[in-house]
């Protein structure tokens, strides 16, 4: 099983099994990252875009959201997400992203970033 498949089990199984914590508001995004690892990009939109309509200052949701946006080929929404993250993180750059999101391979951070370029990004 690939890694993003294992993220979307565990992530599946722990968030939505505690509906009655803070975890809800978080899991749509967790889950989404999930995908976007696993390549699932329009159903990591999708689940971004779920994020943050229950909290419209998520900025991590965002961001995803804007690459998972602009990977499916959305590029209006990409740019509208990017806007949004950037206005909520005005440090948002792809050093910032190299330097402190939490993707751990590299790959995946490369296509993360490719995303965000995709979106806007400078």
């Amino acid at each position: 099983m690939a890694s993003g498949d294992r993220c979307v089990n565990f992530v599946s199984r722990v968030g939505y099994s505690r509906r009655h914590t803070q975890v809800p508001v978080t899991t749509p995004s967790a889950l989404g990252l999930c995908h976007f690892i696993a390549g699932r990009y329009p159903e990591a939109a999708r689940l971004q875009r779920e994020a943050v309509t229950a909290r419209p200052h998520f900025v991590s949701a965002w961001r995803t959201l804007a690459s998972a946006s602009a990977l499916s080929g959305d590029r209006e929404a990409a740019a509208q997400a990017l806007a949004e993250a950037s206005k909520l993180q005005p440090s948002l750059s792809a050093e910032w992203i190299e330097k402190h999101h939490p993707i751990v391979h590299e790959s995946h951070r490369a296509i993360y970033l490719e995303g965000l370029r995709q979106a806007g990004l400078a």
